[in-house]
């Protein structure tokens, strides 16, 4: 059992790079995408209201997650700072700027975690993808680009390019052109 379990978890990093090559996105910004799914999905199952941070350890397979407590002077933000005396109570050298961490599980997350997290998953991906887009695009205005007249929507028409669609309004029609 615990050799099928290794070969899962090993498996994992394969399984993340194929994805990002797939959805053709940065491996790095997956991660990070990933990361942050972990931290929504464990700040609902604890019912934290303090930052949350994950981490991917990529040798072990596994998710890291910790409260993120900041050591200030004057505690304004009870929920994401720490007085020195209160930090000191955790960490013994602790010093005022310093982060410390606090970890908590990330197994066995509930399935309101689980859709928490697969909500900032999927929303991640879309603006990588979207970044992706727009950024082929961006250095090409003005150009002509050819595309499929996919609809006709209040007199703009939609035109499929590829990977995207674009609307032609209609003050950019030749009015003597057959779509």
């Amino acid at each position: 059992m615990a050799q099928v379990q290794q070969t899962a978890e090993i498996n994992l990093g394969e399984v993340l790079r194929q994805v990002a090559r797939e959805k053709e996105i940065e491996y790095e910004r997956w991660v990070s995408a990933l990361e942050d799914a972990m931290a929504s999905a464990a700040k609902k199952q604890h019912r934290i209201k303090e930052p949350v941070r994950a981490h991917w350890n990529e040798p072990t397979g596994k998710f890291e997650a910790w409260i993120v407590k900041k050591v200030v002077e004057t505690v304004e933000d009870p929920a994401a700072e720490w007085s020195l005396e209160e930090a000191r109570e955790h960490k013994a050298d602790a010093e005022i700027g310093e982060e410390i961490l606090i970890p908590i599980s990330t197994g066995g997350l509930g399935r309101i975690a689980a859709q928490s997290a697969k909500q900032v998953l999927y929303q991640r991906v879309r603006e990588a993808e979207r970044e992706k887009v727009y950024n082929e695009y961006i250095d090409r205005t003005g150009e002509v680009v050819n595309g499929t007249v996919k609809r006709f929507e209040r007199g703009d028409i939609s035109v499929d390019l590829g990977r995207t669609e674009a609307a032609v309004p209609r003050s950019e029609q030749a009015r003597h052109e057959r779509y």
